[in-house]
């Protein structure tokens, strides 16, 4: 079950396919070792062959089985009238993200009215150093957790993605202070986005909502504007979450 488990978290966004022996090399297993493994998560549909290539990528039954999961989570029902309202009130596209063991994980979105094609599913995971929506959550969490995400390494994911740690501390800093963080190109080059989390009784971070838009049409102005509305929405959010 371990070696299984260790297999699928291999498989992200940067590296959506991978073959038996990176596989191999990256767990330390033997290679007929890794196929046994492979090839059990093949037959229950975790896994796939890329056709015609030595190529592996997750299967069909995960994308069923991460919307059947997200469909139980509260936050997902309260969160939304407020995404509408500020979609539409905003015209950007409002993402629902959780923060998970170094990534954020995608929830659900609403559409504004500015054309924009999200390349996520339920369940898509980004390294949340890059993404507004991951440092609104870190900038919550308890020193020793953001000590430990630090000591990981900050990988990049463009050329504009905060990879120094003092760095990175001083950004969580600033978004505790603002309420809110913005992504200028962080993730993907010439997107911007601004989050602000949502916070159990507790103070940790449950959520983040995220409004999302290229640069060309979301100035940094306009996404320090739409980041105090979120950040607004969030507390009330907040609030709900207590008494749900």
């Amino acid at each position: 079950m371990r070696r299984a488990v260790a297999i699928l978290k291999l498989f992200t966004l940067a590296e959506p396919t991978l073959s038996l022996q990176v596989i191999s090399d990256r767990l330390g297993l033997a290679p007929p070792t890794a196929h046994r493994v492979i090839q059990t998560l093949e037959e229950e549909g975790l896994l796939t062959r890329v056709s015609d290539t030595d190529l592996y990528r997750l299967g069909p039954l995960l994308p069923m089985l991460a919307t059947r999961a997200m469909a139980h989570y509260p936050i997902r029902r309260i969160a939304g009238p407020f995404m509408r309202r500020l979609a539409y009130e905003y015209e950007h596209t409002m993402v629902l993200m959780r923060y998970e063991a170094g990534s954020v994980v995608y929830l659900d979105s609403v559409e504004g009215t500015r054309p924009l094609i999200l390349m996520l599913r339920p369940g898509s995971r980004i390294p949340a150093h890059c993404v507004a929506s991951g440092r609104a959550s870190l900038a919550y969490l308890d020193a020793a957790e953001i000590e430990h995400y630090v000591s990981r390494g900050l990988e990049p994911c463009t050329s504009r993605s905060i990879v120094e740690p003092k760095a990175l501390l001083r950004e969580l800093a600033a978004i505790r202070k603002r309420g809110y963080a913005v992504d200028d190109g962080d993730w993907v080059e010439g997107m911007r986005a601004c989050a602000a989390a949502i916070l159990n009784p507790d103070g940790y971070p449950i959520g983040s909502i995220t409004a999302l838009g290229f640069s060309s049409e979301m100035s940094l102005h306009r996404a320090s504007e739409i980041g105090r509305a979120i950040h607004a929405a969030a507390l009330e959010i907040s609030e709900q979450f207590g008494t749900a």
